[in-house]
């Protein structure tokens, strides 16, 4: 836990105990003394780490914590938190509201903490403020008994489950939950396997409209060909909004801890997964639009003059330049987006690459995606302080082969106009959000990127991009 933790803290007069909530430090302290006092035993909490942050200016902020615990006379405990801290005076009602609905045992300690101090309310995962399907998610009896038998199975009878372990893979509060479930499985004669599923919890009826279009990509000519390898949809629980697919081997294309750059020879992989994905003939959500783009650039320059006023004029200048330059960007072609696309969602076994994290599919136009792959790969190379030319070089090769397998002309103008855009909108914004350590100094970086690749035009940046 780092002394300087709070560093990243934004200067919030709304939320005036963010500089206390992003401390790790002080955190330990402060859950160490509540449950001591809850679970009337003195309880030493011996890390806490801040594992995500979900900061909406002036509103409010979400923070995922996990802790490692040791309660008196006994081995220590790993403890998630789903936290929310609130505008000061309202944490009170909210306490009582979450007191008032069913709740879980969590492993140790009360379900829910008041930190009242801080205006913050915790739940104690499996507990959440909004994910009511989280519990059931992470129920290894329920899962072994109730939900996954027919689902691993196949509706082979001859196999049971003899054990179903649930493993937190990604946990965004209030919004959604992923558990990797390993199942062990055995016959009557004794033969035994062991299989494994991914269940996604959401809230607010998500589930139905992502179960819908998964289905629908699922049964599409670009997944039946070949061309487009996806997790297979297998089942939804709506009474606890709960989505159950496939597991699928690989990993990442990228990870928090797998280098900078994507490796040269899965560019061209990629890049065919992408064109397979938008090539899908299917019925989509409408996706986004160059109009709804240019409202969220406005809303980010009011963002930046609140929290980053020395680099206000800069965004301000590359959005200028690009509501300068809509005009001559396209809604069309219509394609089915990803959404969300960037190397974590692709996922490499061998020579095959896989789409993954299908939440957001939509109907746009394809340039949304490819800008924001191509902003996600200079984003990555500014944070580790590296010259731009070997992301460079990827994106030029990955939009090569892009084209040749796409039925739709793709524009340098429209690319550079939507990476551009995709580093401000995307990019900055989510270092305002997210708060991760360092991310806010990029600002300045990433506004000089955008101007940079909106005036070179055909994304030729030098290789000798400064250094920090």
């Amino acid at each position: 836990m780092s002394p300087s933790a709070n560093a990243r803290a934004p200067n919030d007069p709304s939320l005036p105990q963010m500089a206390i909530t992003l401390n790790e430090r002080s955190m330990a302290a402060i859950f160490e003394a509540e449950l001591s006092r809850t679970a009337s035993a003195e309880t030493k909490v011996e890390t806490c780490d801040i594992r995500r942050v979900k900061y909406k200016p002036g509103k409010a902020c979400r923070i995922l914590y996990g802790l490692r615990v040791r309660p008196p006379g006994h081995g220590p405990r790993e403890l998630l938190y789903s936290t929310r801290v609130f505008h000061p005076g309202q944490s009170p009602a909210q306490y009582a509201k979450a007191m008032a609905r069913p709740l879980e045992a969590p492993p140790f300690g009360p379900p829910v903490l008041h930190l009242e101090a801080q205006s913050t309310v915790a739940w104690a995962v499996p507990n959440d403020r909004k994910l009511d399907g989280l519990a059931a998610l992470l129920d290894a009896e329920r899962l072994a008994t109730e939900a996954l038998p027919r689902i691993v199975t196949r509706g082979d009878a001859s196999w049971r489950i003899v054990e179903a372990t649930p493993r937190i893979m990604h946990l965004a509060p209030e919004y959604t939950g992923c558990a990797r479930v390993d199942v062990r499985l055995e016959n009557g004669c004794g033969r035994r396997r062991v299989a494994t599923v991914f269940g996604k919890t959401y809230r607010d009826g998500a589930a139905e409209r992502v179960h819908a279009t998964s289905q629908r990509l699922w049964h599409s000519d670009s997944r039946q060909s070949g061309r487009l390898h996806i997790a297979e949809p297998l089942a939804i629980e709506k009474r606890h909004q709960l989505l159950w697919q496939e597991g699928l081997s690989g990993r990442p294309m990228l990870s928090d801890d797998s280098g900078v750059g994507v490796p040269a020879t899965l560019i061209e992989p990629a890049a065919l997964a992408v064109a397979a994905l938008h090539g899908a003939d299917i019925d989509c959500p409408p996706g986004p639009t160059v109009g709804e783009t240019l409202r969220q650039l406005e809303k980010l320059r009011e963002l930046t003059a609140q929290l980053r006023p020395s680099c206000a004029a800069r965004v301000g200048a590359v959005v200028d330049e690009l509501t300068l330059r809509a005009g001559d960007v396209d809604d069309e072609p219509l394609a089915c987006l990803h959404g969300d696309l960037h190397p974590k969602n692709l996922l490499v076994d061998g020579a095959r690459v896989s789409i993954i994290d299908l939440d957001d599919l939509a109907r746009g136009a394809p340039l949304f995606d490819v800008g924001g792959f191509c902003a996600v790969l200079l984003h990555r190379s500014l944070s580790a302080g590296v010259a731009l030319g070997d992301a460079m070089r990827a994106i030029a090769r990955f939009l090569a082969c892009y084209r040749r397998h796409v039925l739709w002309r793709v524009s340098n103008d429209q690319i550079v106009w939507h990476t551009a855009a995709a580093l401000l909108v995307d990019r900055i914004y989510s270092c305002f959000t997210r708060l991760k350590p360092g991310q806010v100094r990029l600002v300045d970086e990433l506004a000089d990127l955008a101007q940079a690749v909106l005036l070179r035009d055909a994304m030729a940046l030098e290789e000798s991009w400064p250094r920090r």
